[in-house]
């Protein structure tokens, strides 16, 4: 019995996505340069954008619109994070110079931590 349950286990665990990179595209177009990747987040303090954020899988299992996708800043001094409507969509705003990350929490499990660089604000 105890093998059984471990090869059902084994075999679920098979069926799951297997965390790549967040996939982040811009929605908004702030008045600055803004630079965003699935690598790491710059931008000033005092701007706002709007992303689209996607996790993308490293085996043939994608993730889909059921599975809860959370960007929680670890610093929310310096930026913080905001979920719309869409639940892949987010508003990163940058609050205060300084540096921070990003944390990429899919089903309630930190997946990644994408680095963050709040510039001092535009002159």
């Amino acid at each position: 019995m105890r093998r059984f349950t471990n090869l059902a286990l084994l075999a679920l665990a098979a069926c799951a996505p297997d965390y790549a990179y967040l996939d982040v595209d811009p929605v908004s177009t702030p008045p600055v340069f803004v630079d965003i990747t699935d690598a790491s987040i710059t931008l000033p303090a005092g701007i706002a954008v709007v992303v689209k954020a996607s996790p993308r899988s490293g085996n043939s299992e994608d993730y889909d619109e059921n599975n809860q996708l959370d960007l929680i800043s670890q610093d929310r001094d310096v930026l913080t994070t905001f979920r719309r409507d869409d639940p892949r969509q987010f508003v990163l705003a940058g609050v205060f110079e300084g540096e921070t990350c990003v944390e990429v929490r899919i089903d309630g499990d930190v997946k990644d931590c994408i680095p963050v660089l709040v510039e001092p604000p535009p002159s």
